[in-house]
Order: structure tokens, then sequence, then C-alpha cells
């Protein structure tokens, strides 16, 4: 399958490890040594304001488990899937 930049920008990610909607496609990381696809990149969530915005998501080529014509499925492991895992919960959560 080919896909044009202009086309994966459009595209809404969502991690199927927890359904959630990790924004729009907003850049993609290149190997230049062969010319692959290595990461497509999401903004990372603003929490509270300019200063707090979060570092942009790089959720590798490999990741991607389907895409259609307006969604991409991953399988990436958030920081919210880790502390799953680990028992414990968000500042939010308590």
């Amino acid at each position: 399958m080919i896909w044009r930049v202009t086309e994966l920008k459009n595209k809404e990610v969502v991690n199927v490890r927890d359904g959630a909607r990790l924004g729009g496609v907003s850049d993609i990381e290149i190997d230049m040594t062969d010319g692959r696809v290595k990461s497509i990149i999401v903004p990372g969530v603003n929490s509270g304001g300019f200063f707090f915005r979060k570092e942009d998501i790089a959720i590798p080529f490999e990741d991607i488990e389907k895409a259609g014509s307006d969604l991409i499925l991953v399988d990436y492991e958030t920081d919210d899937v880790a502390l799953a895992k680990k028992g414990k919960k968000r500042f939010f959560e308590m």
C-alpha cells in the first residue's frame, strides 16, 4: 500500500491496547539510508497551556496494526498502559 504524507496527516491514530485516541499524524520519520518510514509522529497532549505540552509521540512503523481510509490502529505501549500493568495509578486518579 502506498500513502502520501498528506493522506497520513488526515488519519486518526487509535491504540488497540487501551482504545485511546492518540490524535492525528503530524509528521513522519524517514530512515535516509534505505528510504523507509521509521515512525509516525503524533503530537503530545496539551495539559494546561503552551508551556505544559508533552513531547510528541513517535510510534514505530512496525507498531501499526491496520490502516484504513480515516483511521490507523497501532499496538503501542503508552505510559498509561505501562502504569496499569504495574498496578499504579496516575496522580489525577487518586
